[in-house]
């Protein structure tokens, strides 16, 4: 009996309108400059649902996140997603197996995202979500590919949406100058497409016993331990990355990586650590921002027909949790 394979066969992404540079940050009084930015973090600009304005409301504390979102002012993350599902090759498609969604920063404590994503974009299929924060996307595909391999599925649709610059203290300098806004979906098959990748492998791991560093309290604005998680960030995305080489006897020569869109420093210290030259590093921090959980999905859509038939591609993200997973992929 042939084993059952997997095959990552369409995605699309999106990139909302707003776009917050460094100057503008520096603008905002908190106690920094366009250039210490970049510098620290490797970050130009990032793209946010929110305009400009209501990021300076945010900071002056004319509005506050929680009222902001109530007012029905900020797009939700189901109108971020049809725009990327509207930008995939599988924009025509209605009925599916499964719908998955992963998301830190969902509009409703009740339903599951997927099913307000569903709903509003007339998609029919069971729907749940598998939130793992910034390490949504391969935890996502860790969970779609178990069910076409077991069987229950065929056709499983992921979306990766997430909406950080709504629930930033914006006068932390740490932490809101690092995020953006985005949106991705992923059509998962176990029918082999003309372009697309094998799922080869994935693997998921945690240490809760840091689940406190990272997280975005009820009602409450992101927060986290920034030395810890950028040292906790660097050795697990090295360490799964080899570890999931490794096992399936993949050479670095021939591999190309995208992880999670923390900052570029931080891939490029990961990377250089793993063997990738930055030829084959897949990043859009620079010009995005940390999309959270869509980051690394939308960097992959961007640069689907850059990877080489017959190359390697591994997928690691690490998130609150504190989680981190990777996938191993295989251009067709």
């Amino acid at each position: 009996m042939q084993p059952i394979r997997v095959f990552l066969a369409g995605m699309g992404t999106m990139t909302p309108e707003f776009q917050v540079d460094n100057h503008f940050l520096e603008s905002l009084d908190i106690g920094t400059t366009a250039s210490w930015i970049e510098e620290r973090t490797g970050v130009r600009s990032r793209q946010s649902a929110l305009s400009l304005d209501m990021i300076r409301a945010l900071r002056s504390g004319i509005r506050n996140p929680v009222e902001l979102i109530k007012s029905g002012e900020v797009p939700t993350l189901a109108s971020l997603a049809k725009v990327a599902f509207e930008n995939s090759p599988m924009h025509e498609r209605k009925k599916w197996d499964l719908i998955l969604c992963g998301t830190s920063n969902s509009d409703f404590e009740i339903p599951a995202a997927a099913c307000a994503i569903a709903g509003e974009l007339e998609l029919e299929g069971p729907c749940f979500d598998v939130n793992s924060a910034c390490s949504s996307f391969p935890v996502d595909l860790h969970v779609a590919r178990s069910f076409i391999k077991s069987e229950m599925h065929r056709d499983i649709l992921i979306f990766n949406v997430d909406r950080y610059t709504s629930r930033l203290d914006y006068s932390d300098r740490s932490n809101c100058i690092l995020f953006g806004d985005g949106a991705a979906v992923t059509w998962i098959s176990a029918s082999k497409p003309e372009q697309g990748f094998e799922i080869i492998d994935t693997a998921v791991e945690s240490d809760s016993s840091g689940y406190k560093l990272v997280s975005v309290p009820m009602y409450g604005t992101f927060q986290q331990n920034g030395s810890a998680v950028q040292k906790f960030a660097i050795t697990r995305t090295v360490e799964a990355t080899r570890k999931i080489l490794l096992k399936n006897d993949v050479s670095v020569e021939n591999t190309w990586f995208v992880g999670h869109q923390a900052n570029h420093r931080m891939l490029t210290s990961a990377t250089e650590k793993i063997g990738i030259p930055e030829s084959r590093h897949l990043h859009n921090v620079q010009s995005r921002g940390n999309q959270g959980g869509a980051g690394a999905p939308s960097s992959l859509a961007e640069a689907w027909h850059q990877i080489p038939s017959g190359d390697y591609l591994v997928v690691t993200a690490v998130g609150s949790g504190l989680t981190w997973a990777s996938s191993l992929l295989k251009k067709l």
